[in-house]
């Protein structure tokens, strides 16, 4: 049973707006204290809306797991006066960074720290931070805010090569404001909960060795990559899903993880690619002439089995994907090799039929594959993210995890 919006105050945090809520137990009762459950899909804290009043955001601020170990921005410096006698820890707060800046809102990176206390002799502490800023340029509904911050966290899943969570979002309505003395006033802020897809229970590890690429990687250039990323997503949103679900350890076995890869690449060449085995016309005729030379009781089949008949292979799909970045996966005869392999594995492990297991992969094979079709999409990433050639040279000889994955090769 649906109640809709709820609002109140809460002990400490002051006014609170719960948004679509409804009933998980129903207020029934004889006498006594009557209780019910009520769940909400949304918290707002800090501010108490009216019950037809829209909820409208100006701004609104998130942090993510490993976007500072990817920012590497703190502020802080640590110098070495007069060792071992003197040492000096500062901190200047690094002016806003602009990432990117659209017809709809603007992105940027703000800074904050946390003062050390003044009463403890034995130890100072300042901890600085840096978060993600979505500036609308006219007040939007929360919904908008969402979908940004899930493209968002999608790309530093990217670029740190691990899926991470969102782990606090804030808002600000700038004619919400709240008094801060002298007849002061500044915008209120508002904590934000809400589900969020793909959480994560447990913290990532963040190596900033293993990242795909940095901040440092962007400079210059981030406005074209973040437009990239946004205008694309929703083309490669499902090969997203795929590529996310083998980071996110969904796979228990090598299997799974081979075959969502293999669906990943061959999506994303359908996605971005327009490419058929005949012209569409030609075929069309071709489809239509078969359809009507067949007997009554078979058009109907015949049909079904022609519906996809202008698809083009997946032997096909991967050596277009390929070529892009063909030197990078060895000699003709190497790649030969790897896209036979992966199309026998692939057959293998969907029909699993055993005049066929003999070409199939597995063990160090089927993980080289894995690793190499991983390697393949995230280079087609980068290209897709308008990464210029030198960035994607960069990228492949620094330090990071997919110079190894693309050394390895198949015995």
């Amino acid at each position: 049973m649906t109640i809709g919006r709820v609002v109140g105050q809460i002990e400490k945090e002051g006014m609170l707006t719960l948004e679509h809520c409804f009933y998980r137990k129903l207020p029934y009762g004889f006498g006594g204290v009557i209780k019910s459950k009520v769940e909400a899909s949304w918290a707002i804290l800090g501010v108490a809306f009216d019950v037809d009043e829209d909820i409208l955001f100006d701004e609104q601020y998130i942090s993510v797991q490993g976007f500072e170990e990817w920012l590497r921005v703190s502020g802080l410096s640590l110098s070495l006066i007069d060792t071992p006698l003197v040492y000096s820890v500062e901190y200047r707060r690094p002016e806003p960074i602009t990432l990117y800046e659209g017809d709809d809102f603007m992105l940027s990176v703000g800074f904050g720290h946390t003062m050390p206390s003044m009463t403890d002799v034995k130890h100072a502490e300042i901890n600085a931070s840096a978060y993600l800023k979505i500036s609308a340029r006219e007040p939007q509904k929360p919904g908008f805010f969402t979908n940004i911050v899930t493209m968002l966290r999608e790309f530093v899943s990217f670029a740190v090569d691990t899926t991470v969570s969102v782990t606090e979002v804030w808002a600000i309505n700038k004619a919400i404001t709240e008094p801060i003395g002298e007849g002061k006033t500044k915008s209120a802020k508002m904590d934000l909960y809400y589900r969020s897809k793909n959480h994560l229970g447990n913290t990532p590890k963040i190596d900033h060795f293993r990242m795909l690429y940095r901040y440092l990687d962007l400079q210059g250039n981030s406005q074209k990559i973040f437009a990239s990323w946004f205008e694309l997503y929703d083309v490669i949103l499902p090969v997203l899903h795929l590529y996310f679900s083998t980071r996110a350890g969904s796979h228990t076995f090598l299997e799974g993880r081979f075959l969502s890869l293999a669906q990943a690449v061959e999506t994303l060449h359908r996605r971005t690619s327009s490419e058929t085995a005949m012209a569409a016309a030609d075929f069309g005729a071709l489809k239509d002439l078969l359809i009507k030379a067949a007997p009554d009781a078979h058009k109907e089949w015949i049909g079904q089995k022609l519906a996809f008949a202008n698809e083009i292979s997946l032997a096909n799909r991967l050596k277009r994907i390929l070529e892009p970045f063909k030197d990078r996966f060895g000699s003709d005869a190497d790649r030969k090799r790897l896209v036979r392999l992966i199309v026998d594995t692939r057959n293998y492990l969907t029909h699993y039929d055993p005049k066929s297991e003999h070409k199939s992969a597995d063990g160090m094979q089927l993980y080289v594959l894995c690793e190499k079709m991983e390697a393949l999409l995230q280079l087609h990433f980068l290209k897709t993210l308008s990464f210029s050639d030198e960035q994607i040279e960069a990228v492949c000889v620094g330090p990071q995890a997919l110079k190894e994955k693309l050394n390895l090769r198949l015995t």
